[in-house]
């Protein structure tokens, strides 16, 4: 649908870097309805540090994490 000019999904990337090194470990992709519901605040541009993953654990809890690689490899498949 992307292709045929469809509507794109609206959603929010939460990056955190779990070894303080600066770099993305993980990502979370959540809808603005779900980051509302859990009370998210909205993503920042640099990567959350894990406090802020332990902070938001029960929503995080929820949802499956993906890695930038795994996520860059799907988007290719479905393009």
């Amino acid at each position: 649908m992307i292709k045929k000019g469809g509507a794109r999904l609206n959603i929010l990337r939460y990056d955190i870097d779990w070894f303080g090194d600066g770099r993305v470990s993980i990502s979370y992709f959540v809808s603005p309805a779900f980051a509302e519901q859990v009370g998210l605040p909205q993503p920042e541009s640099t990567p959350y540090d894990s406090d802020f993953e332990e902070e938001y654990a029960a929503a995080f809890d929820r949802l499956t994490a993906v890695c930038d690689k795994c996520f860059d490899e799907y988007l290719h498949r479905t393009t």
